[in-house]
């Protein structure tokens, strides 16, 4: 948190990341709407911690940034005086717009498979596009796919901050630096992070540390003696495939 906020616009492309510290939602408010549906509160505070966050970036824009951000401002401050009525009505938006995103997503899917992907093509290396070549290998939000769980793509986005570890010392950072954590104690943390550093090395470098596969396919061949405890009955068959083509994938580039 002492590093925030900060901002990134890459003006060539035309997107601005901001990284802002939640002033209204706390860890345990977010965690609260996994267990109950959001409130018209829940949803008033995200916003208003959104609206801090782009004010203080858009304070920051040139003119030359063609960016008009009095404008985007007044919009965002109109669609949060909205009254979006009581839980029952906001969750039922908040349903209409899922739906409307999903049916949305689709349909794009079904045009062109690798349209959800959102890669800079132009610094992967060959080799990891010539490996990885189905569209759910950089997914994001696949649970099965390497950086598709919250833990692989929280990795893949702070990746200098793992790049150098093994696979044991990257899953003990992500449990409060507990260096008495070992592999059976959180199999399922240590499948992610696994993977998600194999292929992080991979999509960034094109190659991949012999021990971080050996780590890696270790722990693959234990979670696949056991895949009711990865994944739940309707969808074990497809991650034993999705695992056993990541370990393959693996073997065939050992050094």
């Amino acid at each position: 948190m002492e590093r925030l906020p900060k901002r990134r616009f890459m003006r060539s492309k035309g997107e601005m990341t901001i990284d802002w510290p939640a002033g209204r939602m706390n860890a345990d408010t977010v965690f609260d709407l996994y267990r109950q549906h959001m409130t018209p509160d829940h949803f008033d505070a995200a916003f208003d911690d959104l609206l801090g966050a782009v004010d203080w970036a858009f304070g920051r824009l040139k003119p030359a940034d063609g960016i008009d951000g009095p404008a985007i401002m007044e919009w965002l401050r109109a669609v949060r005086s909205e009254d979006r009525g009581d839980t029952d009505a906001l969750q039922r938006m908040l349903q209409a717009d899922s739906a409307a995103e999903e049916a949305a997503r689709k349909a794009r899917l079904a045009a062109d498979p690798w349209s959800i992907v959102d890669v800079d093509w132009d610094r992967v290396p060959d080799k990891a596009r010539a490996v990885l070549d189905q569209p759910s290998d950089w997914s994001l939000s696949d649970d099965f796919a390497p950086h598709g769980t919250d833990t692989g793509a929280d990795m893949l986005a702070d990746w200098r901050r793992y790049s150098r570890d093994r696979v044991l010392r990257a899953a003990q950072r992500l449990m409060d630096n507990d260096r008495s954590l070992t592999p059976d104690d959180d199999p399922n943390l240590y499948l992610e992070v696994a993977l998600a550093l194999a292929f992080g090395h991979l999509k960034k470098t094109g190659a991949v540390p012999a021990q971080i596969i050996a780590d890696t396919r270790e722990a693959l061949a234990k979670a696949l003696e056991t895949p009711e405890d990865f994944a739940r009955p309707e969808f074990a068959g497809e991650w034993v495939g999705r695992m056993r083509r990541y370990d393959a994938i693996l073997g065939a580039i050992t050094p």
